[in-house]
């Protein structure tokens, strides 16, 4: 599935896109309550399963019927919220150190390209800083 792609904003434009559809509902409510316990509830969409999957992260049912998530890493399974957390936590980290900085505006965390000032959500941001890699 292909990603729609819109024109990033310049960091001096002072306002920003809001995130594309299929992020919108990854917005988390209450992050405190579900970092405290290990466990995110929210839906897992199309693009949330790409992320994962690209992560390395495999799907498998669980024995109730659930859908839950193989970290590569650790070879454990997890509920999709809580693996998509993880995934996202190591994209933020990939970010920084390749010298992205978050910017909050309007309470809303993105990323400044540091090429180009371009500020996107964080889903984007690293979409474009894998593509810039792979060249």
């Amino acid at each position: 599935m292909a990603r729609r792609e819109e024109p990033p904003l310049r960091r001096s434009e002072g306002s920003v896109a809001p995130p594309p559809p299929e992020r919108a509902e990854e917005i988390r409510e209450g992050p405190a309550k579900e970092e405290a316990s290990g466990l995110s509830e929210r839906h897992i969409d199309a693009e949330g399963e790409r992320r994962l999957e690209e992560a390395g992260f495999l799907p498998e049912e669980s024995h109730v019927g659930k859908r839950r998530w193989k970290d590569p890493d650790t070879g454990r399974a997890m509920p999709g919220g809580a693996a998509l957390d993880r995934v996202e936590r190591r994209e933020e980290q990939e970010l920084q150190e390749a010298g992205w900085e978050q910017v909050e505006v309007q309470g809303r965390t993105y990323w400044c390209r540091p090429d180009t000032g371009h500020l996107y959500p964080c889903g984007p941001a690293y979409d474009v800083h894998k593509r810039r890699d792979q060249g």
